[in-house]
């Protein structure tokens, strides 16, 4: 049916919003005041909570019912909700009603034009996306193992004719509770279409990218500028910009969310930083800055260039522990801009250093116990922007090449007088930019520093969030974004927020968190609404992508050895902490057996070991074994095979079970181990597998059952066969005596004669 040719279109709109904190951000808001003008009656179904100020910004839209609703069966479950709410009776008289939710952004331009496009389509139903399908099944529940071609379930319209159709009805009254993403994709989004196209229902897409069909799965995750400038696409994925970066680089070369961005910004009325509130304040910070690659690569203002700052900036730096080295890095500080003051904390020996105007700060018999942010504290707060260099432990790299690691790290503070220039151009342009922090060495043994990532920092790192309810997103498996090297340039207040948070508390406490101020203050930044990112020169940027290559290249000729963590957790009586966890790296070839040897450490009172072989892959172990008898080792998650375990999940477990009392150091050992990669993992198979090896022990079971039954009634067979040939030799006994008589021989001849 076509829409254009009734006077007057009955509309109903079904919004399905989630939040994990139950706040309604602006681009919520932005989105819902435009479509609504395209509604008759509109009804927000909100999963979970939503807070006052959030239920009022939703009262503030016309003809808008709200509905909030336990967190459970996702979107597939809101709209059957919204649904039922309203009734079929009263949805029977719509002429559409569209489901769509808060996955999506947008308008580009006003989504008028999209519904006055699709009124004089004649349609059954519809959808402004579409998905190209593709040859496998990445959730497990399709039907034929693919993926067919369907209208994306982020906005599906649907008109009178399938709206009173019983099957329509049948399809939402019988819908399944959803408990997993991958359900709410693979048991409707993906078969939605499918489903009522079988049924004789005509439907189309607004955004045409037939073209596409042969370059890519998913439109508008890998295309959206095109879509959006070409294909007069009026909406972008939210998801673009967080989305886990070893997702994303199966598909694409993470271009895309970057590129959207600045099109956004630069070439449409759209307000990017809608976008960065609403990220800055839900998602894992290491995501966005992954995503939107937050990563600034400059080169020098020109000298004569004059720049105006408004900003008033200071360097404090603490030279504690470089020793003989001092004099080599304090060259960086002759690169200083001259309205940018300079602080330097010196060890004893140093006193005498100095350098023009740079403020020499004298650390005594303290030096041992001197803390950067502590010391400087009142000086910081005289700046709005400023950069900290501070001295750290020589055990927070590995020992291998630390002087050009440390060079590296400098350098990409102060590498010369136009770039420190460039840097705090930077804080004056853009205003939601908190911190600019360096990039991390990678070469020599710095190539694994990530699998020492949160180091022992991660659950100090927690509590201070927890706290003092930051409201971030702080998981062990992301990546830290970590000021490395204790260097940085940051805004003050983010400063004087964390310093302020540690009045009135405990030295303890206070000196724990001062020595993690390199995890906290991005995470800080990321609470008061402010963005951090990578910084270096354009010559040091060359040279990481330069070494980069080298790593690459080293390890294709490394016959593809891959850095594996181990994962080990100890419980001394209060069972296993996630947050304790011990890594232990070992490598290993994808696809080849590898004999591997790991020891360990045993606390006191240890009482289990729980030891992960490979997170993050799937694999095969054969033989494993300890050096300490008595130890059982229990296989918790794998099928074993005679002396092979197969664990088809990422997160693979043994559990080491016995007396550890008298054991200092455990070797475990591993006869082969092989891994083996999935996106997913293969829980759901491994799964059917267990399923398929219950029945077919209950089936071998039924047999052996089956068999003694009948080895029963064989051995019974047996005793009455034997019984019957005994009466059957005795009754021949007899006739042969009857057959002797002369009774028997006369009575035969009588009846001969006869």
């Amino acid at each position: 049916m076509r829409l254009n040719e009734k006077g007057n279109i009955t509309r109903l709109g079904i919004f399905f919003f989630y939040d994990n904190d139950g706040i309604v951000d602006d681009y919520v808001m932005y989105m819902l005041e435009d479509m609504v003008l395209n509604t008759t009656h509109n009804i927000v179904v909100c999963n979970g909570k939503l807070t006052e100020e959030g239920k009022k910004r939703f009262e503030t839209l016309p003809n808008t019912d709200i509905l909030v609703r336990e967190n459970k069966g996702f979107d597939v479950w809101a709209y059957k909700s919204a649904l039922e709410y309203y009734g079929w009776d009263v949805l029977d008289t719509y002429d559409e009603i569209f489901m769509y939710n808060f996955t999506i952004m947008g308008p580009i331009g006003h989504f008028s034009t999209m519904f006055q496009e699709m009124n004089q389509r004649d349609l059954d139903f519809w959808g402004i996306t579409i998905h190209n399908g593709a040859p496998f099944d990445p959730w497990g529940n399709m039907e034929d193992g693919t993926i067919p071609i369907h209208i994306q379930s982020h906005f599906i319209a649907v008109r009178n004719e399938m709206i009173r159709s019983e099957k329509f009805h049948k399809y939402w009254d019988e819908r399944p509770m959803i408990n997993r993403y991958e359900d709410a994709v693979g048991l409707h989004e993906a078969i939605f279409t499918g489903i009522f196209e079988k049924a004789g229902y005509k439907w189309d897409v607004y955004v045409d990218t037939e073209g596409l069909v042969e370059q890519t799965f998913y439109p508008l995750f890998n295309m959206p500028v095109d879509l959006i400038k070409n294909r007069n696409c009026p909406i972008f994925k939210r998801k673009l910009f967080i989305n886990d970066l070893t997702g994303t680089i199966q598909e694409n070369a993470n271009l895309p969310a970057r590129e959207l961005f600045d099109y956004l910004d630069k070439e449409t009325d759209y307000n990017t930083d809608m976008i960065i509130e609403h990220l800055l304040r839900s998602a894992n910070l290491r995501d966005l800055m992954n995503g939107l690659n937050l990563n600034y690569i400059l080169e020098d203002i020109p000298s004569e260039k004059k720049v105006n700052r408004k900003n008033k900036c200071g360097i404090f730096i603490s030279t504690i522990g470089w020793e003989n080295h001092f004099y080599e890095y304090c060259e960086l500080l002759k690169n200083v801009p001259d309205d940018v003051d300079v602080y330097l904390a010196v060890e004893e020996n140093n006193k005498h250093y100095e350098e023009g105007k740079i403020q020499i700060c004298c650390i005594g018999k303290d030096a041992e116990k001197f803390e950067l942010l502590a010391y400087f504290e009142d000086k910081i707060k005289a700046y709005d922007v400023v950069c900290l260099i501070d001295s750290y432990d020589e055990d927070t790299f590995a020992a291998y090449n630390v002087l050009s690691a440390k060079e590296l790290l400098y350098r990409e503070m102060l590498e010369s007088k136009g770039y420190i220039e460039r840097v705090l151009s930077l804080f004056e342009e853009n205003q939601r930019l908190g911190m600019l922090i360096p990039n991390a060495p990678v070469h020599g043994e710095y190539q694994s520093l990530a699998e020492q990532d949160w180091k022992r920092s991660y659950k100090q790192v927690k509590e201070f969030v927890n706290k003092y309810q930051l409201a971030v997103d702080v998981r062990k498996e992301k990546e830290s974004p970590v000021a490395m090297g204790n260097c940085c340039w940051v805004r003050t207040d983010i400063l004087e927020t964390y310093l302020q948070m540690h009045k009135g508390a405990v030295e303890e406490e206070i000196a724990k968190n001062r020595k993690n101020w390199s995890y906290l203050l991005p995470l800080i930044a990321q609470s008061r609404g402010k963005f951090t990112a990578n910084v270096c020169p354009k010559l040091i940027g060359q040279n990481l992508l330069n070494t980069f290559y080298g790593y690459r290249y080293a390890n294709i000729m490394n016959t593809n050895y891959y850095n594996i963590a181990a994962e080990v957790y100890y419980d001394v009586g209060e069972g296993f902490k996630v947050e304790e966890v011990k890594k232990v790296a070992y490598k290993v070839k994808v696809f080849h057996k590898e004999k591997v040897e790991i020891k360990l450490r045993v606390p006191a009172n240890t009482k289990y070991i729980r030891f992960d072989p490979c997170e993050g892959f799937m694999c095969v172990c054969s033989n494993i074994k300890c050096n300490v008898e008595g130890i059982k080792i229990h296989n918790t998650n794998g099928i074993r095979f005679g002396k092979e375990d197969l664990f088809l999940t990422k997160d693979p477990q043994y559990i080491f079970e016995g007396d550890f009392s008298n054991t200092r150091v455990l070797i475990i050992t591993m006869e082969n181990i092989s891994i083996f990669w999935s996106e997913n993992g293969l829980e759901k198979e491994m799964k059917d597998i267990f399923k398929e090896r219950e029945e077919l022990i209950g089936a071998v079971q039924h047999l052996l059952k089956d068999r003694k039954k009948l080895d029963d009634e064989t051995k019974t067979a047996n005793v009455t066969i034997n019984e019957l040939k005994e009466k059957n030799k005795q009754l021949e006994n007899e006739i042969s005596a009857i057959k002797a008589t002369k009774s028997w021989r006369w009575t035969s001849w009588f009846r001969k004669g006869k």
